[in-house]
């Protein structure tokens, strides 16, 4: 894979420029503390408020609770009488990310739910990662289920991806990816690049992260992964996405044998998110209807 696969925003905050640049001081002189406060910053996601419109949408569903560990996640349904739709935010965002597609599903007939991650939203927790939030997404199946459908973002896209792949008795039937990454150890390579971490504090990160997560980060490999999905998927990615290239789109296009791939132009990461055309596609796929034109 290419080195440029993923990339950080370019609209970065004064306060996480300032990290940077002390960041690379503590790298020289210890490496071993600069992989240790590394791995912290790494698996604290900040969090965003919710917008106004957004508001809107999610006041009119149904909060409830899931019990995930020692932790509760907040969660939200809009009933119906159809199958459920279970939507899946990105990192650093939460459900309200994907409220575009709430309505749309609504109309169609869908049970919509969708939760905060762990250490998102109003979920409960400060720090998270990605055997985390693939424990997370099993929970809320196990309890929201049966699950027809789960639209994923970004992050979360990686993570449904790999869950599904693995956890085939969750019996969910269609899958919509959009933007997801192909591999997480790119997330650690652009985010240590990006601190100007030099290599011994890099190996002090990983090791540490190893710790904290449970499994190397580089076996997480979802490309690899959706070579065991057999129900149909769609693949949603943006030719000029500039934070998580559409090399990664292509990867798992290639082996996940029951998905078509539909490419869009001008999007970037999140526009897909609010898009119309976009947004008919994922309903359409979601009620067994083509969408190949």
């Amino acid at each position: 894979m290419s080195e440029q696969s993923l990339t950080l925003p370019t609209n970065i905050s004064d306060d996480l420029k300032m990290t940077r640049s002390g960041f690379r001081l503590l790298s020289t002189m210890s490496p071993g503390l600069a992989g240790r406060v590394a791995v912290n910053l790494f698996l604290t996601p900040r969090k965003r408020p919710v917008s106004q419109s957004a508001q809107t949408i999610m006041s009119q569903a149904k909060p409830f609770l899931v019990r995930h560990g020692s932790r509760q996640l907040a969660a939200y349904i809009w009933e119906n009488s159809g199958p459920t739709v279970l939507l899946v935010h990105g990192w650093e965002s939460n459900a309200s990310g994907m409220r575009g597609f709430v309505r749309p599903l609504l109309a169609a007939g869908f049970r919509v739910v969708a939760f905060d991650a762990p250490a998102h939203g109003r979920s409960q927790g400060r720090q998270t990662n990605f055997v985390d939030y693939h424990g997370a997404l099993q929970t809320v199946i196990h309890q929201v289920g049966p699950v027809h459908g789960v639209v994923a973002h970004s992050f979360g896209a990686a993570v449904t991806l790999y869950t599904l792949s693995q956890q085939s008795y969750l019996g969910v039937q269609r899958i919509v990816s959009l933007g997801a990454p192909s591999r997480l150890q790119d997330f650690v390579t652009v985010w240590t690049g990006f601190l100007g971490m030099p290599a011994a504090a890099v190996e002090q990160m990983q090791r540490r992260l190893v710790d904290r997560v449970g499994i190397p980060i580089e076996r997480v490999a979802v490309e690899t992964a959706v070579t065991q999905l057999t129900v149909p998927g769609l693949i949603i990615h943006d030719r000029q996405d500039r934070i998580v290239s559409f090399t990664n789109a292509e990867l798992i296009a290639q082996n996940w044998q029951t998905a078509t791939l539909h490419v869009t132009e001008g999007l970037d990461h999140r526009g897909s998110l609010q898009d119309r055309d976009v947004i008919r596609r994922v309903v359409a796929f979601l009620g067994n209807e083509s969408v190949i034109s």
